[in-house]
Parts: C-alpha cells; structure tokens; sequence
C-alpha cells in the first residue's frame, strides 16, 4: 500500500491555500473533506483520475478463516 501525504501551498499574494492529496484511491479521498472544511471556503475541487480507482482487498480463504 502506497503512502497518503498531503500537499499544501499558500500563495504569499493571496493567500489562498492549496491542499492535494497524493497517494489516497477511492473512498480515501474523502477523508481531506473534513480538514477543508475547517479551514474555511471551498472555492474549488478537481478530482484526479485516483479518486475512481478502488483496490480489491485480499481475503482469506474459507479454511483459514474458520
């Protein structure tokens, strides 16, 4: 499993915040939700191509688990 990082930048003219999420697939881009909202207005939101990408987990077979 890949590492989750956060990118953020503040332009010093603006002062506008930029927030990216590198590394998160699927339902796992939606835990940057609650930290922007906190920070204030949402002005913006572009979904990467790993927003849609879903990672099938491994399961254990039946005479293991049981």
């Amino acid at each position: 499993m890949p590492h989750e990082q956060v990118k953020a930048r503040i332009d010093k003219v603006t002062g506008k915040l930029l927030i990216e999420g590198v590394g998160f697939q699927g339902d796992g881009c939606d835990v940057l939700k609650d930290i922007e909202a906190h920070l204030g207005q949402i002005t913006n939101i572009e979904e990467k191509d790993e927003r849609y990408t879903y990672v099938q987990p491994d399961y254990l077979p039946n005479a293991i688990a049981g």
